[in-house]
């Protein structure tokens, strides 16, 4: 089927599902951006310290994770391996910076951002893969947010072949 063709009809099913009598949910800005903003925090530093049991905490049992020239990852688990073969570099490291916010309802909101791998295992800290990412969260009825999706690409030119 044309990808043009699903892409309207996508769109179009979206439109029609907002078009409720019911009117907008109010969104909390300030409470969920803080609450993110929190988790964030304590993602960043968990990672900082290779802990990636801590850095996966928000991660949803069946979060879908896109690398960039892989498969997709279901699940927390692959999610685990993976970011395990990331760091298996003595010296390694990941940095994440948040450059976007978008509130798409109460229970919903995207994150747009950037990426880079630190090589110091010589003692200079050597930039590797540079790139960007993009995350959903989903706000669970308890009140937490965990991620949904993420996809990450690295801005490295694609190699010919």
């Amino acid at each position: 089927m044309n990808c043009r063709l699903l892409f309207a009809a996508a769109l179009a099913a979206g439109l029609l599902a907002s078009c409720g009598d019911s009117p907008p949910a109010e969104v909390e800005v300030e409470v969920d951006t803080a609450a993110l903003r929190a988790e964030g925090e304590a993602r960043l530093a968990a990672l900082a310290e290779a802990d990636i049991d801590g850095y996966l905490t928000a991660y949803a049992e069946d979060t879908v994770w896109m690398p960039e020239g892989a498969p997709a990852i279901i699940g927390k688990e692959g999610a685990r391996r993976r970011l395990e073969s990331v760091l298996a570099g003595e010296g390694l490291s990941v940095e994440i910076e948040t450059t976007e916010q978008v509130v798409m309802s109460p229970d919903w909101v995207l994150h747009r951002g950037t990426f880079q791998v630190v090589d110091s295992s010589d003692g200079d800290d050597r930039i590797g893969e540079v790139g960007s990412y993009l995350v959903v969260w989903s706000k669970g009825a308890d009140g937490d947010w965990t991620i949904r999706y993420e996809i990450s690409n690295s801005d490295s030119p694609v190699a010919s072949e």
